[in-house]
């Protein structure tokens, strides 16, 4: 509290008494309550277009998860997964579309460990997202990005058959890329599409 005559916090120690805040308050939260912090920093983010600052996104969900009560992190990527898919639809991929991407990655990727993640809903997410993005543009630059999110989920076991049952997801929807093309490619990229399709899915699937 400001007395006068004194001299008055400095922005140190703002933001370090607004992380202890921030931590205090995803440590005491549950799983829906979590991914509604991650949603208010997210909303910051937006406001004061903080989405180029990408080293400090990345920290911020790492040290978002690391926050959360053990039981309770699953919150933070599944709700950065689901911002990614909300926006999946873009002409053009943004700044946040990239960013979001790396937080994503950043928290699989990180030491902090997680239970209760859904591993099957997380990649199909990511995969239907990758392939909406081809749809889009065969060329969209946002892929390389998409297939290290997709291969990020390999870093940590979280049960026995969680990597081939993640393969398994990936082959099956190889074959039907393979077999069947992508729906809502146009004619003029159909074949281009299902080729990138292809090539995004087994780099995925390497990762």
């Amino acid at each position: 509290m400001h007395i006068d005559g004194d001299q008055g916090p400095t922005s140190g120690d703002v933001a370090n008494t607004a992380l202890r805040a921030t931590s205090s308050l995803l440590g005491h939260t549950r799983g829906l309550q979590a991914s509604l912090v991650l949603q208010a920093a997210l909303d910051t983010l937006d406001e004061r277009d903080g989405w180029s600052q990408i080293e400090h996104c990345r920290w911020l969900a790492e040290k978002a998860a690391e926050w959360t009560q053990y039981q309770y992190r699953y919150g933070i990527p599944t709700r950065l997964v689901e911002c990614l898919a909300e926006s999946q639809d873009a002409p053009q991929p943004t700044r946040r579309h990239s960013t979001l991407a790396a937080m994503i990655t950043a928290v699989f990727t990180s030491p902090t460990p997680l239970v209760n993640l859904s591993t099957s809903d997380i990649i199909a997410s990511l995969i239907s997202v990758t392939l909406r993005r081809i749809t889009v543009s065969p060329d969209d630059s946002l892929l390389p990005a998409l297939v290290e999110c997709i291969s990020s989920l390999g870093t940590h076991v979280y049960y026995a058959d969680q990597i081939q049952d993640l393969a398994e997801d990936l082959i099956r929807r190889l074959v039907i890329v393979e077999a069947s093309g992508i729906p809502g490619a146009g004619k003029a990229n159909r074949e281009k599409a299902r080729i990138q399709a292809v090539r995004c899915l087994l780099a995925g699937l390497l990762g």
